[in-house]
């Protein structure tokens, strides 16, 4: 039981505890990420509905340099980053829950001229 929860701890993203349940995530994790579109400088994603969200919180990082880009919150299901410069990212979506959040997932994308 110790191993469980001590990897369990070490596993949780950016320091942010979804207490768990029955087995199951207080917070569900957002299904169905996918693209919607792209520019060579912004890039639309969309997901499914958690029932238990209040929020989305969504936020990109440069593969170059690392660096964290966009950051926002949207209470609806889809969102588009813009004034990005071409280059490889990832994309990045968790649930928000009252005080608590989802496990994030994200989407690599390549914004080509």
């Amino acid at each position: 039981m110790l191993k469980t929860v001590v990897i369990w701890l070490l596993l949780q993203p950016m320091g942010i505890f979804c207490p768990i349940e029955n087995g199951q995530d207080a917070c569900p994790t957002v299904t169905n990420l996918h693209k919607l579109a792209e520019t060579s400088s912004s890039f639309s994603m969309e997901w499914d509905a958690v029932g238990a969200a209040t929020n989305y919180k969504v936020w990109n990082v440069r593969h170059s340099d690392g660096a964290t880009l966009s950051s926002g919150f949207t209470s609806g299901t889809s969102y588009t980053f813009i004034n990005l410069t071409p280059g490889a990212y990832t994309f990045f979506v968790a649930a928000v829950c009252g005080e608590e959040r989802s496990d994030f997932i994200g989407i690599e994308d390549v914004l080509e001229i």
